[in-house]
């Protein structure tokens, strides 16, 4: 957090800086979550997946035009234990 100077703080721009996002990746990791971030060019811009078994399908997902967005998406799917993914 960034002390804005008048007693507040502001809050990291996870969705949109991918330094903030990478914190959302590690706090899942600390979870105990694996993580499998892929890019196919021209099919899928970004797919985020978290996992908590090494085998099956993932705890949560998301696909999206941006890695912080796709990281987010994914995240909280993976907490509301959806298993679906988000888009």
């Amino acid at each position: 957090y960034e002390n804005c100077g008048d007693g507040y703080k502001r809050i990291p721009r996870y969705a949109e800086d991918i330094s903030a996002a990478f914190t959302v990746v590690e706090r899942m990791r600390e979870r105990g979550m694996r993580t499998c971030i892929t890019s196919l060019v021209g099919i899928v811009p970004w797919k985020c997946q978290f996992y908590v078994s090494a085998l099956g399908e993932p705890d949560g997902a998301a696909i999206d035009s941006t890695l912080p967005e796709a990281i987010c998406k994914a995240a909280l799917s993976a907490l509301r234990g959806s298993g679906k993914e988000a888009k």
